[in-house]
Formats: C-alpha cells, structure tokens, sequence
C-alpha cells in the first residue's frame, strides 16, 4: 500500500464520521423538537361540535350561550330559551 491510498482511506473515513455524525445530530434536533410541550393543532381532528357552540347548564342542548351568575356567585352559560325560563325565577346578572 502506497502512501497516496492510505491518504484516500484517511479521507474517506473522514468524510463518513462527518456524514454520520451529521445525521445523528439532525435526528437528535427533530426528536429534541417533537418532544416540547407545545402539541402543533394543523394535524389535530376537530371535536365534536364548533367552537362557538357549548352544552347549555340547563338543558345540554349545544347551542350558542350567554354566561349569568346569580345572586350566590354561580355561573351559568344558558341558551336564549332557558334564560327566559330561568328570568321568572331568578336574577340573572349577564357577564
């Protein structure tokens, strides 16, 4: 073995530590990366139902709410219909 094949080996074993250790470093990124506690939502499903509509405190029908507290601090979010039930009987003071 002459001394010009020698070098080509030493070089090419070189550049392969470098290639290696490049692959390693970009795997150990992504995982690094995947591993945080923000959850990314564009490949997340929607749940069931839109965002602007909720079970209603009373009736658990989904449906757009308003939020009221009575006179003990409880809130509620109530639908159009179960306000005007729950107006006769309570005081309802809208948040």
């Amino acid at each position: 073995m002459d001394i010009h094949t020698g070098l080509w080996i030493s070089i090419a074993v070189f550049i392969g530590a470098i290639a290696i250790g490049a692959v390693l470093w970009d795997r150990r990124k992504r995982r690094k990366r995947r591993s945080g506690t923000v959850v990314p939502l564009q490949g997340k499903r929607k749940g069931s139902g839109s965002a602007d509509t909720q079970p209603c405190s009373r009736c658990r029908k989904r449906r757009k709410l308003t939020y009221y507290a009575n006179d003990a601090g409880v809130v509620s979010g109530l639908c159009t219909e179960c306000k005007k039930v729950l107006e006769r009987h309570q005081e309802l003071y809208p948040m």
